[in-house]
C-alpha cells in the first residue's frame, strides 16, 4: 500500500494495482457524461475538500464495502484521497462513442426518482455523440 500511496502517474497506479489484484481495473475514463452534472460535481467538491486535482474514473470488477477485512477497500481510499473516483463496472458503463462514465440503467432510473437531471431515456452513449 506504501507504493501505491507514492504512486504519481496512473501507468504506476495502474501496474501496482494490477500487480497485486490482475484485471480488477476494467476501464479507465476521464469524466462523467455532461448527461449528469451532479456527479461531476461531487467529484470537484470531494476534491477540493482534500485539496487534489481530480484524476480519472476507475472502473472495477468488485468492492465489497460489506467486509471491512477486504483489502481493496484500503486500495479505494488512497486512490479517492489522490482524486480518483472508483466505480463498480456493474454500476457505470462507457459510452460507446467519447468513453465518459454514463451510469447504468438501473442507477439511471434511481438518479430519475430522486430528481437528478438525468436523459429523458437512458442510452449507453452521451445525449451529445
Amino acid at each position: 500500500m506504501s507504493k501505491l500511496s507514492l504512486a504519481q502517474s496512473i501507468s504506476e497506479i495502474e501496474e501496482i494495482v494490477e500487480k497485486d489484484y490482475p484485471n480488477w481495473i476494467v476501464a479507465i475514463l476521464n469524466e462523467y457524461s455532461r448527461d449528469y452534472p451532479h456527479l461531476s460535481g461531487n467529484w470537484k467538491t470531494l476534491c477540493k475538500k482534500m485539496d487534489v486535482s481530480p484524476q480519472k474514473i476507475l472502473l472495477v470488477k468488485d468492492i465489497n464495502f460489506e467486509e471491512k477485512s477486504d483489502p481493496k477497500i484500503e486500495v479505494c481510499e488512497i486512490l479517492t484521497k489522490k482524486g480518483y473516483v472508483i466505480r463498480r463496472m456493474t454500476e457505470f458503463v462507457p459510452c460507446i462513442i467519447c468513453n465518459r462514465a454514463i451510469p447504468c440503467v438501473e442507477i439511471w432510473h434511481l438518479l430519475k426518482e430522486k430528481g437528478f437531471s438525468v436523459p429523458e431515456i437512458w442510452e449507453n452513449k452521451c445525449s451529445s455523440c
